[in-house]
């Protein structure tokens, strides 16, 4: 089923938007460039902040779902293990789950999340972890089927973004 395949893919990571960036030397070497989002402060708690993203980020998730079961269906593959449908897809197809589903959607989150404004004095803390997922979503449109065949939580970015989300008290955004 898509919930099988999403997970095996996205596992609950939190959106991305558009950021600046700086570049810097990634571990082989290549230069790579670092995501920097920008986020405002604004006059919601941190619970309610946390509330609003959770939510925002859930109905990310399901219309990941959606559009991956309407892809898995047009490519005739609906209903079985999302494993099996990595090991299986082409290349064109892992391109299109990550720049045409994946991408945008979570892009659509981190604007979402940023238009919230942030609880004074979590600039930061939320500027990273959304810079973080910023630098996943960057690494996974230049290798799309190494990120389909990665188990987010190691991919680039993806990992850090994790950590940090767990740390601040995102349920839905962040990996679980």
């Amino acid at each position: 089923m898509a919930g099988t395949l999403l997970m095996a893919v996205a596992l609950l990571v939190i959106g991305c938007g558009g950021g600046g960036g700086t570049s810097s030397k990634g571990s082989s070497g290549e230069s790579t460039t670092q995501a920097t989002v920008a986020v405002n402060s604004g006059s919601l708690t941190k619970k309610q902040f946390i509330k609003q993203a959770d939510r925002i980020c859930e109905e990310g998730r399901h219309e990941f779902e959606d559009k991956l079961e309407a892809l898995l269906k047009n490519l005739g593959q609906s209903g079985q293990s999302g494993l099996d449908v990595l090991n299986t897809l082409e290349a064109s197809h892992e391109e299109a789950l990550v720049n045409q589903f994946f991408i945008p959607i979570h892009k659509k989150e981190l604007d979402r999340i940023s238009a919230l404004g942030v609880p004074s004095g979590d600039e930061a803390d939320v500027t990273s972890i959304l810079s973080a997922i910023q630098n996943g979503l960057d690494e996974a449109k230049n290798r799309p089927s190494e990120f389909t065949h990665t188990r987010l939580i190691n991919f680039p970015g993806f990992s850090e973004a994790a950590k940090l989300a767990t740390v601040y008290g995102f349920t839905e955004c962040g990996l679980t």
